[in-house]
């Protein structure tokens, strides 16, 4: 079902969009022959009819774009892959972002970011455990924007539990954010852990973003909480591994190439 976000709708990219889905993969195709001459080679039609039909058809791409007045604006291409497992590795099914991309001037109105969230909640429909993000390296915009993704949420979150407790505006959004950029930044490495190995990784992360709101109400309050303060922290740390089991379906990925 089409979602209208703003003044743009998001749906599934058919095969009557070729047209205008080629002049977006050329852009993206030209900003990637630019920075890796070494990979990519110069042409003038990096995406032939036959190559988008075959993945408007194919059961394992989540091909969705965004809509403004019949004209398409941006676009997202993900692929589901299973896999089977080994004798050290687990059977699943995971989603791969292979393509995220906003025409220049329809950027900042949040197109990427509704294609982004559309296609997590349709690779969680079809089963997928993880979504993985690919990036250039060279792409620096597209990794502040991956990784900028979860800290609005974080910052709204923040905000609405100042509202509701009352208290000095703006420092859970400080905290939540904090601890967002920082299990953002070492996501790979926690995930290297089992789920104890990764509390004790997530133990200073959580103590860190409650000594910032300590720190801001003692300056606006002077009233020391109290060591029993840290107790959420601890406690947080402690129920982790049940968390990291009830959130893996929705965890996701970036990788820089």
């Amino acid at each position: 079902m089409p979602k209208n976000v703003e003044n743009f709708e998001i749906r599934t990219l058919g095969r009557d969009d070729y047209a205008q889905a080629a002049e977006i993969f050329a852009f993206v195709h030209a900003l990637h022959q630019a920075n890796r001459p070494d990979i990519y080679r110069k042409t003038n039609v990096p995406l032939g009819e036959d190559e988008f039909f075959k993945m408007c058809d194919d059961p394992h791409e989540i091909m969705l774009c965004a809509v403004r007045d019949g004209k398409i604006l941006g676009f997202a291409r993900t692929v589901m892959r299973e896999n089977a497992g080994d004798a050290v590795t687990l059977s699943r099914v995971r989603a791969v972002m292979e393509e995220l991309a906003v025409l220049p001037q329809a950027q900042g109105m949040g197109i990427g970011t509704a294609l982004l969230y559309a296609s997590e909640a349709e690779a969680k429909r079809r089963g997928a455990e993880s979504l993985e993000l690919m990036v250039w390296s060279f792409n620096k915009s597209a990794m502040r924007f991956y990784e900028s993704a979860g800290m609005t949420v974080a910052f709204c979150c923040g905000i609405l539990m100042d509202v509701l407790n009352g208290s000095v505006l703006g420092q859970q959004a400080l905290a939540f954010v904090t601890l967002c950029y920082f299990t953002t930044t070492l996501a790979r490495r926690i995930s290297w852990f089992g789920p104890f190995g990764q509390s004790l990784h997530i133990l200073p992360l959580l103590l860190l973003s409650q000594v910032l709101v300590m720190l801001v109400r003692l300056w606006f309050d002077g009233l020391w909480p109290g060591w029993e303060w840290f107790l959420q922290s601890l406690t947080g740390a402690a129920i982790w591994p049940l968390w990291s089991k009830l959130l893996k379906p929705r965890s996701s990925r970036v990788t820089s190439l």
